[in-house]
């Protein structure tokens, strides 16, 4: 860390001080711990446990249009 002031005022000593051991102070603390479970902050999930619906039954006008050939071009 290099801090550099002009002059040689009091007050900008004073706050050059004090600016510094603050960052000591910072770097000297442990960093937070992790959280516990139960403190984790609400969020959402996406769970696959859920059940697909069954398909719609298809009807006669469906089925006699599925069983014509595709036709390329057309």
């Amino acid at each position: 860390m290099d801090i550099r002031i002009d002059g040689a005022a009091v007050s900008d000593l004073r706050r050059v001080e004090n600016s510094a051991l603050r960052m000591l102070a910072a770097l000297q603390q442990e960093p937070p711990a992790e959280p516990e479970p139960e403190e984790v902050p609400f969020g959402f999930s996406l769970s696959a446990d859920t059940e697909r619906a069954a398909p719609p039954p298809l009807r006669e006008h469906d089925v006699e249009q599925d069983d014509e050939p595709y036709e390329r071009g057309s």
